[in-house]
């Protein structure tokens, strides 16, 4: 059983490998005015139907938009962009991630941590779009302690 039989285990967070999986839980974008303004904004992205495409997801207000690549297993990159009132993607700040790059996404409450899958360096963390918190040193961040949810 190890220490998850401990009372204190229910407010331990989880460990980085199991919450930074490069795989997002979001919906294909499908507004054919945001994929226009889309394909301005990054012009290396081509979406095929069914393999590749522009996945989003968000918390509250903020929208953010991922490219998903690979071809049998997808998987969620660096290639992001937040989505402004009037519906333009803009370039989270200080991104340091590209299409290249295999990159974990979290939300807890109106907060958004991106960091590279598994090992979790080079992580972001925003609130509401704007950053609040960067390192180039990091490792294996997570949020903690573990968000509960009650039962009302």
């Amino acid at each position: 059983m190890g220490v998850g039989a401990l009372a204190a285990a229910r407010d331990l967070g989880f460990r980085s490998a199991e919450v930074l999986e490069p795989r997002l839980q979001g919906d294909d974008e499908v507004d054919a005015a945001l994929l226009a303004r889309l394909a301005g904004f990054a012009p290396q992205a081509h979406p095929e139907e069914g393999k590749l495409g522009w996945i989003r997801f968000g918390s509250g207000g903020t929208r953010l938009v991922v490219w998903e690549d690979g071809a049998e297993l997808a998987y969620s990159t660096g290639l992001a962009a937040f989505i402004d009132p009037a519906g333009n993607p803009v370039k989270p700040a200080g991104w340091p991630y590209t299409e290249n790059d295999r990159i974990s996404y979290r939300w807890q409450g109106g907060y958004l941590l991106a960091a590279q899958d598994h090992v979790g360096t080079h992580p972001r963390l925003f609130r509401d779009g704007k950053p609040v918190w960067t390192s180039d040193t990091a490792r294996a961040v997570s949020f903690w302690p573990r968000l509960r949810h009650s039962a009302r």
